[in-house]
């Protein structure tokens, strides 16, 4: 500080009012007008060059082919500005103006212009920006208008299968960011079935592929912020992210033709016997069940008992404990992720409650995260 910043700093403590001039701000010695020119300047010749294209295009035709070939500037200008995140903004804002140009041209001249490359590039743009909902109603807009210009059918799970296979820089930062987390990571290096994300997103069925690939895009959000800044926002967001993972698991059970019910719980007693009778000896059943209430717990049941919440409090930090030593035979880790899910989903889906051992835990909640994306595997591999 300078003995003007020490002196100013005395006064104010003070209470005196101080009368300053009002700061012109810089940077690095730059004028902020000097960015703002050259901001302008690049969004400018952008947005002119997209125009002139699009006035040479038909004005009679719905759909072309060649469409895509109108937004190769702004993609390309997408795939420069992907080494340095401070771009990212400003190159949403150039896409958004692109595509109210678009809008206006459809609407003038009463026809359809294939935006797909457009959608698909904001959709990227929003994956790197850790905007989960613009990027998956993006992608699926980009989808829609490759299925209106080839004249197909829409189908998400083609439409994802095709967009791993073409465009890896959708998927990467997802790996990445599940590769990271501690408890996902140390199960991935060990056991087969713990499979790579895009293998298990070209599985999911419809619409459950859009939640899988939802809850993967908010986890590079949360994750970031479970390592950073333990903040009751960022509990609320994990726990969420908790609760649609809960869903999205017992839905994968319900895909399987043998499974008659609809709930996890009883799924686990009536279902998963039919579906693999050696994970289901070593889940096991609950005390007092529907079909035999006199028999007590057996399994995972009796070893982690999670009626209550301090039953839950003591057994599950034990339950994560078992599955991260890597000790555990295949069917046994498939059987304590499965239970996992179970003790989760009862205890949490339904209410925020702060008393659960790991809402105050940043670890701990990172690990529930990990489990339930690896149950998402087990589940998709019983």
């Amino acid at each position: 500080m300078t003995w003007k910043d020490l002196f100013t700093e005395f006064l104010l403590k003070c209470g005196v009012t101080i009368n300053r001039k009002q700061r012109q701000p810089q940077i690095r010695r730059h004028s902020i007008d000097e960015f703002m020119t050259t901001a302008q300047i690049i969004k400018g010749r952008s947005e002119r060059d997209f125009e002139d294209r699009l006035n040479r295009r038909s004005k009679i035709a719905s759909y072309l082919r060649t469409d895509d070939r109108l937004f190769e500037p702004y993609v390309d200008l997408l795939a420069l500005t992907t080494i340095g995140r401070e771009n990212f903004s400003f190159v949403r804002e150039i896409g958004s103006s692109i595509l109210r140009l678009v809008n206006h041209f459809e609407q003038e001249n009463s026809i359809s212009v294939n935006k797909s490359h457009l959608y698909f590039g904001l959709s990227l743009n929003s994956i790197y920006l850790n905007d989960s909902i613009n990027a998956m109603i993006y992608w699926e807009l980009s989808q829609e208008e490759e299925s209106n210009t080839f004249a197909i059918v829409f189908n998400p799970t083609t439409a994802i299968s095709n967009t791993i296979d073409k465009f890896s820089s959708v998927i990467n930062p997802i790996e990445i960011s599940l590769n990271d987390n501690v408890l996902f990571r140390g199960l991935k290096d060990i056991y087969p079935f713990i499979e790579d994300f895009s293998v298990i997103l070209k599985s999911q069925h419809h619409p459950e592929v859009f939640a899988y690939f939802s809850s993967a895009l908010r986890f590079r959000q949360i994750d970031y912020w479970l390592k950073n800044s333990f903040t009751a926002m960022t509990k609320i967001y994990s726990q969420e992210l908790i609760n649609s993972l809960c869903i999205l698991c017992e839905a994968n059970f319900k895909n399987f033709p043998s499974v008659t019910n609809s709930m996890i719980g009883p799924i686990l007693h009536d279902d998963l016997p039919t579906l693999n009778l050696a994970v289901s000896s070593f889940v096991g059943r609950s005390a007092n069940n529907r079909v035999n209430p006199n028999v007590p717990a057996s399994g995972l049941f009796a070893v982690y008992p999670t009626g209550s919440e301090i039953q839950f409090n003591n057994s599950f930090p034990i339950l994560i404990n078992a599955v991260k030593a890597n000790t555990l035979s295949e069917d046994q880790l498939k059987a304590h992720l499965i239970y996992g899910v179970f003790m989760l989903r009862n205890k949490s889906l339904h209410d925020y409650n702060p008393n659960l051992v790991y809402y105050n835990n940043n670890l701990l909640f990172s690990d529930a995260i990990g489990l339930l994306f690896s149950a998402v595997c087990a589940i998709k591999n019983l």
